[in-house]
Order: structure tokens, then C-alpha cells, then sequence
């Protein structure tokens, strides 16, 4: 059974904490909810009801199998609502196949059964449980080596053939990036910009090819700037860049959880990218020194112990 959230009056019908919330009671392990998902908190008021609770749901399919419904509370403490996904068939799939593929890689106990297959929150558990056990390096090979899997022998060879460096390869991969990745990181839109390259001859191409994540759902429910860099920005650069031969540079930003894939931009070395020198958020459960903690805005901060070194 829940422990009804640290930060609520007593209610008949309490409601659990969420597991980043820097106030929240610990949860059982092993505890499951409809779809393995723990309940935001809400403040609840003196006389047991909801007290300037102004919940406002919105559904926009982003795709025919899956569905995000975001939800708001403006009486968090926060003040700002946190997005929960409704998981359809497809990112099922990719959330058991991304789970399990990185359990086994890097020998991780899984908490899950055939059963009942693993939630995000399995998935994040396991991302967390493989920063334990591996370095930055070894995360983003383990992330690589997923995705690789996931293509046939001559995959990468094929893929250069059909897509070359181009405006409309670059928008073509932008499209279906919105579709594809949804499952992971939240919501997306695409953008038209003039995208900064050497391929084209010209300094810049305008272009329909920037994926824009309103809320990044992978940074949201971990909270984990090391994870956000380690497991999804440079593993998914690498897979593209390395592998696939089209310019990709992935920019998140740490303030606002949002995020870009800029296709056709080569993305600077990493060691030199300014993702590596975003501090720890303080929403993070193996935060040090965390922006926020301390009520530094985390300009003066050191970067988060879980990435690499930076040149910069």
C-alpha cells in the first residue's frame, strides 16, 4: 500500500508522492499502478477536498498508437504541471525492447515480468541502475549498440545510399524522428530554420529539418542531466553522424526540459559540446551540487559528476 505524499493534508483518498519530488516519502519497491506509473502529488486542503485543483487535459495523438495526455495542477508547488504519457502498442514495444536490451547488456537485475512488462519507470530505473555500473563512455556505447541492433547487416551502408546529405534527406529524417522517438522523449514539432552546415557550400540551408521536444519526457522523469547527455544526446549523435553519414546536433536545455535535434548541423566534439557543463538538476535522486539546492541559479556551479570531462 502507498504512503499518502509528505507534502498533503490527511484526505479519505490520499494520493502518492511523486518519486522526484524533493519532498516525497519513499514508495515500496515493487508497488505497481495502473500502468506501473506512480500518481503525481497534489496539495490537498485542511478539509480533506481539492483545493484550487484546475486539472485541464488535453489529447493529441501523435501517432496511431500512441496517445500523450498532458496534465496541469496549478496548485503544485512548483507551479508547473508535469506531462504523463498514455503508452500505446508501439512504445509498449520499444520501451520493452530498449529495457530489456540494456538489462542484459550491462547485467542489470530486471524488476519486471514477461507478465507484465516494464513500465518508463522501469525504463528510467534502468537507466539509472546502468550509470551505476558503467562510465559515461560505456553508457553511450551501451545506448548505441541498442539502436544498432535494431538494424539489418548492411543497415548503416543501405541507409547512405538512400539518404544522402541533402535538404530533403535532412527534412525527410525529421519527419519520421517526430513520429518514431515520440515514445521516449514526449511530443514534437518541427521547425523551418536556416540550419548552419559545410555540406552545402553556403554557410546555411533553410529548412523544415529541427525537431523541437516541448518537454523532454526522458529528462522529466529522471531529472538527470548525466543520463540526458550520456544515454540519449551522444549516443543518438554517434548513430547518426558516425554511422548513418547525416549532421545531426542535439541540443537540450536543462531550464526548460525542452530540446532540438537540428538535422544537417554537424555537432561540435563532445568533449567541447556546452552540454557537458550543465550542473546536476536538483530534482535528480544522485544529484551533487545541484542548481536550485542552494537557490544558485547554477552558473557557478561545477557540471554534473556523471559526464564526461569537457575540454571547454
Amino acid at each position: 500500500m502507498l504512503m499518502p505524499c509528505a507534502s498533503t493534508s490527511p484526505s479519505p483518498s490520499p494520493i502518492s508522492c511523486s518519486r522526484v519530488c524533493s519532498r516525497a516519502r519513499l514508495v515500496p519497491r515493487g508497488t505497481r499502478l495502473l500502468r506501473g506509473r506512480h500518481p503525481c502529488c497534489v496539495v490537498l486542503g485542511n478539509d480533506g477536498g481539492l483545493q484550487g485543483l484546475q486539472k485541464q487535459q488535453q489529447t493529441r495523438v501523435l501517432s496511431p498508437l500512441r496517445r500523450v495526455r498532458a496534465f496541469s495542477s496549478s496548485s503544485s508547488s512548483s507551479g508547473v504541471g508535469k506531462s504523463h504519457a498514455e503508452d500505446g502498442p508501439f512504445a509498449r514495444f520499444m520501451l520493452w525492447l530498449f529495457t530489456n536490451k540494456m538489462a542484459d547488456s550491462l547485467q542489470i537485475e530486471k524488476k519486471y515480468t514477461m507478465n507484465e512488462p516494464p513500465s518508463y519507470d522501469d525504463f528510467v530505473d534502468t537507466s539509472f541502475a546502468a550509470m551505476a555500473r558503467a562510465g559515461p563512455k560505456e553508457q553511450s556505447q551501451a545506448s548505441l549498440d541498442i539502436m544498432l541492433s535494431m538494424l539489418p547487416p548492411d543497415g548503416p551502408a543501405v541507409f547512405r545510399k538512400l539518404f544522402p546529405v541533402a535538404k530533403w534527406s535532412c527534412e525527410l529524417n525529421a519527419a519520421i524522428t517526430k513520429w518514431v522517438f515520440a515514445w521516449m522523449v514526449g511530443p514534437m514539432t518541427l521547425e523551418e530554420r536556416d540550419v548552419p552546415n559545410e555540406w552545402s557550400g553556403e554557410g546555411s540551408t533553410r529548412m523544415k529539418s529541427v525537431v523541437v521536444i516541448e518537454k523532454c519526457r526522458y529528462l522529466e522523469e529522471s531529472g538527470c542531466t548525466g543520463m540526458c547527455v550520456n544515454l540519449c544526446k551522444a549516443s543518438t549523435q554517434t548513430f547518426f553522424n558516425d554511422h548513418f553519414g547525416l549532421p545531426l546536433t542535439v541540443k537540450p536545455n536543462h531550464e526548460d526540459m525542452s530540446c532540438e535535434f537540428i538535422f544537417g548541423q554537424e555537432p561540435p566534439p563532445l568533449e567541447q559540446d556546452e552540454a557537458l557543463l550543465f550542473p546536476c538538476r536538483v530534482d535528480c535522486k544522485t544529484a551533487r551540487n545541484c542548481s536550485g539546492a542552494d537557490g544558485s541559479d547554477g552558473a557557478s556551479l561545477p557540471p554534473c559528476h556523471k559526464l564526461p570531462a569537457s575540454n571547454l
